[in-house]
């Protein structure tokens, strides 16, 4: 008799996937502030899509529907984007190796670096 101890992917919702994701980067002794930033790019996408919905639902169309989400609703400049995507990235990177989702490439917004001002000579 063989026992299936691996749970059914369908079941899994983002929420418990992603306490897994954060187990492997206190593994791996990432920066408290990593695992911050990795949490933020997450609180942000599930306030998007639901913490309970499944995951192997997600597909590269539900990164286009967040990315015009995050352009409407939140007012972030395309840097700021290109910020959350690549963190939402990372996270699902890991997902797709585990399986839980299909392979997709998740690709950054065209985005402007802005110049910042210098100081004059007057103020050095």
């Amino acid at each position: 008799m063989k026992i299936n101890m691996k749970q059914d992917v369908k079941n899994k919702t983002l929420k418990e996937a992603y306490s897994e994701f954060e187990k492997q980067c206190s593994i791996k002794n990432l920066s408290e502030k990593t695992i911050k930033y990795y949490g933020d790019c997450f609180k942000s996408f599930i306030q998007f899509y639901g913490e309970f919905n499944s995951l192997s639902d997600i597909s590269k169309d539900t990164i286009d529907d967040y990315i015009i989400h995050l352009k409407t609703n939140t007012g972030f400049n395309n840097i700021s984007i290109n910020t959350r995507l690549r963190g939402i990235r990372t996270i699902f990177k890991h997902f797709m190796e585990l399986g839980y989702i299909e392979n997709f490439k998740i690709t950054l917004i065209k985005a402007e670096k802005e110049i910042k001002e210098t100081y004059t000579d007057a103020e050095f």
